[in-house]
């Protein structure tokens, strides 16, 4: 066990706990457990920002500057090209270059957006003081990764466990909100709506589309995905 999660921190941080972690298979299990520590993380330092910063604008903005950092600072700034890859993925005739100005303005405009997106959600996330989402965000994502990366026999066999783990560690900080939040009644309800549907849709998308082959790229489109679900539980 001991082993496996050397693996996975050497995978998904900059930290090189094994001599070659490439090659090496990694429970799925034990890269959420590290994802969610990873959001624990984040949280934690969030809290931290919003705690120093009593302006809740400020503390917002200057709380989404630090978690990205330490985001980037930690995995080695290996997503740093995930939007414009998304982009690509979503809206091939992004790749060329267009030679209309009104598609020109419309491709840098929707890349302005594919840029901001995660940070925008992050910010209103925390805006409204929900920075211990950003544990149920990370957790969720991940789940989400190893069902669409997962092989097909895989799929089948159906390995439980990644999402056990996020879906209950998800819904323990849930119910955890529910208890400590005073803007907030509903917290536990919303979790249950985003861990159903995030299976669902990934599920959904899993018998539609190819597996993913990167990981990194399907963790961050989860990572989009629940923080929307969230940012709508919060406006429903």
């Amino acid at each position: 066990m001991k082993d496996n999660v050397l693996l996975a921190i050497s995978q998904l941080t900059r930290f090189h706990l094994v001599a070659e972690p490439g090659p090496q298979s990694c429970p799925p299990v034990m890269l959420v457990a590290v994802r969610l520590l990873l959001g624990i993380i984040y949280a934690w330092t969030a809290l931290l920002i919003l705690w120093i910063v009593k302006q809740p604008l400020v503390g917002a903005v200057l709380a989404t500057l630090a978690v990205s950092a330490l985001r980037g600072f930690l995995t080695g700034w290996r997503d740093r090209l995930l939007p414009l890859r998304l982009a690509g993925l979503f809206f091939p005739s992004l790749k060329t270059v267009a030679r209309d100005p009104v598609e020109q303005q419309f491709q840098s405009a929707a890349l302005n957006w594919v840029m901001l997106a995660r940070p925008l959600g992050l910010f209103l996330l925390l805006l409204y003081g929900c920075w211990y989402w950003l544990v149920p965000v990370a957790g969720l994502a991940a789940a989400f990764a190893e069902e669409l990366c997962a092989p097909e026999d895989d799929q089948r066999s159906g390995d439980w466990r990644p999402w056990a783990l996020a879906v209950g560690v998800s819904l323990l900080f849930f119910l955890l909100a529910s208890k400590l939040s005073t803007v907030f009644a509903n917290h536990l309800l919303t979790g249950l709506f985003v861990c159903i549907i995030t299976w669902l849709l990934s599920s959904w998308l899993k018998r539609r589309v190819a597996p993913l082959c990167e990981r990194a790229l399907a963790t961050y489109c989860g990572e989009l995905a629940v923080i929307i679900m969230l940012l709508l539980g919060i406006a429903f």
